[in-house]
């Protein structure tokens, strides 16, 4: 009985380090992905939104060319982010959830802006009513959802693995 008690303990030890060594493994692995993967690509995001909202501000005063540029330029860098991201797969459970909100928020975004071209064509051909206008904030809802969701997660990471904010820029740390 004592051998078998033995085992059973040193079986139970060898989970419990496990999941430390494992833990310690995802804080890391957190902060490489967000700092080096993420965070670069949600900047590049909202840098690109920027752009697309100098667009409709050009073509507002007239420069459609200039405006249609930046806007589809801008479009497409979302969409190729978008498909860089899609279907990377990692080790690390909380990485990996992460990039799946990542992504929610990448397709939101992308459907936000095909939208917004859909909604110019419906407006341009005189169909675009009131289930347009609906369908179209709804979109709008969507992608600041799914960006207020990011957020959180990366909030509750940095509560749940003891993170830091870098205080230069927005990076994240281990607690040494």
């Amino acid at each position: 009985m004592t051998k078998i008690r033995s085992k059973w303990m040193l079986a139970l030890f060898m989970v419990m380090v496990t999941t430390l060594v494992s833990a310690c493994g995802d804080e890391d692995a957190i902060v490489d992905y967000y700092n080096e993967e993420m965070h670069p690509a949600w900047e590049e995001v909202d840098v690109q939104l920027n752009r697309f909202d100098e667009g409709l501000i050009r073509m507002d005063y007239g420069e459609v060319d200039e405006g249609t540029n930046l806007m589809e330029s801008a479009r497409d860098e979302i969409r190729s982010i978008r498909e860089s991201f899609e279907g990377r797969e990692y080790d690390s459970e909380p990485v990996q959830d992460l990039q799946d909100q990542f992504i929610s928020y990448l397709i939101a975004v992308d459907d936000f802006l095909e939208g917004f071209y859909e909604a110019i064509a419906a407006e341009e051909s005189g169909t675009f009513g009131a289930e347009e206008e609906l369908a179209f904030q709804g979109l709008i809802t969507e992608a600041q959802r799914e960006e207020l969701n990011l957020s959180d997660m990366v909030e509750d990471y940095v509560e749940e693995y003891n993170l830091e904010w870098e205080e230069e820029g927005e990076e994240l740390d281990t607690e040494e």
